[in-house]
């Protein structure tokens, strides 16, 4: 490979920061970077760090024109996903001399899926040239969720280099999508509990099964806040994670961010820009609102802190 490739941490420990740094510094490009005080470590810049002002773009894309690190260069991310995998697959491709080999509709149709989440719907051009072939975003989320075959990120970049400039079978592709149960169905099979909130707003309570809970609810509702105390990753270990999900043209998403934001810092005595500056802002790309990830720095507002915000930002007749 012409980079390093690595993840960073987010808990807070003492381990973490110890990890973070073997992976930091001049030499340094992030990849959705969106803490700032890993981004500002990240001495080669940082695409696409969308956690905050309702970000409109997407890695994948951005890693199409972004100026490649020289080689040896060490590239990083806090998120695995197939944003953030797929630019790390990008930018390899286009250090190897392949950047004509990359289809650029499957870039586009995941950059949009990334922008708009569930409402990038088949409608889109895009989309609609590649309705028949679920087959292959259904492979790249198995690859993300693997822990056999592409258990580790250099496989994964792997897999997604293949993928994107064609050189995997269709058969195999098909294969790897076979393995990728569909979150929605998995959760609706659950015996789960919706709390609505007037007219609009659904909360759902999903102790472990964040991603399921999220992608059941965003399909169903026009605004969805999934609560997860036990969600766990690698990245940011066991703690409390808040989502908010809209769709379009339905919520104040901009000012629902402000007032997060607001009562974070209110709730720690800090200002707003103290806040983000030390990595315990809410934010995230056009649709989404997020709490930090960390065991150490997830938010510490409650349901009676956030659901009001939330009420009030749907119901108030703007839409940002």
């Amino acid at each position: 490979m012409a980079y390093r490739f690595g993840t960073l941490k987010t808990d807070g420990s003492p381990e973490a920061t110890a990890h973070n740094a073997q992976w930091l510094g001049e030499s340094t490009l992030g990849v959705e970077v969106v803490m700032e005080p890993l981004a500002r470590e990240c001495k080669l810049g940082n695409i696409d760090p969308q956690h905050r002002g309702a970000g409109g773009s997407s890695a994948i894309e951005r890693a199409m024109i972004f100026p490649l690190p020289p080689e040896g260069s060490t590239i990083v991310t806090q998120r695995v996903d197939k944003d953030s995998i797929g630019a790390m697959a990008v930018l390899e491709l286009r250090a190897e001399g392949r950047e004509k080999d990359i289809d650029p509709f499957l870039v586009a149709r995941l950059g949009a899926m990334d922008r708009e989440g569930y409402t990038a719907h088949s409608a889109n051009a895009i989309d609609a040239a590649y309705a028949e072939s679920k087959d292959t975003t259904d492979a790249l989320n198995a690859i993300i969720h693997d822990q056999g075959k592409w258990r580790n990120l250099p496989a994964k970049i792997r897999g997604f280099k293949m993928i994107l400039v064609r050189d995997m079978p269709v058969q195999e592709i098909a294969s790897i999508a076979a393995t990728k149960s569909r979150l929605s169905e998995r959760y609706n099979a659950r015996d789960h509990r919706v709390e609505m909130f007037g007219t609009k707003v659904a909360f759902i309570d999903a102790p472990g099964k964040y991603y399921e809970a999220r992608d059941w609810g965003n399909r169903r509702y026009e605004v969805v806040v999934v609560h997860d105390a036990e969600h766990d990753t690698p990245a940011a270990g066991l703690h409390k994670r808040w989502t908010i999900c809209r769709k379009p043209d339905t919520f104040d998403r901009n000012r629902c961010e402000a007032l997060l934001n607001a009562a974070e810092a209110r709730a720690r005595d800090m200002t707003v820009e103290d806040l983000v500056s030390a990595g315990f802002s809410w934010g995230g790309p056009k649709n989404i609102i997020s709490s930090t990830e960390g065991k150490l720095r997830q938010s510490i507002l409650t349901k009676d802190d956030i659901m009001p915000i939330v009420v009030e930002c749907a119901e108030s007749g703007l839409f940002t």
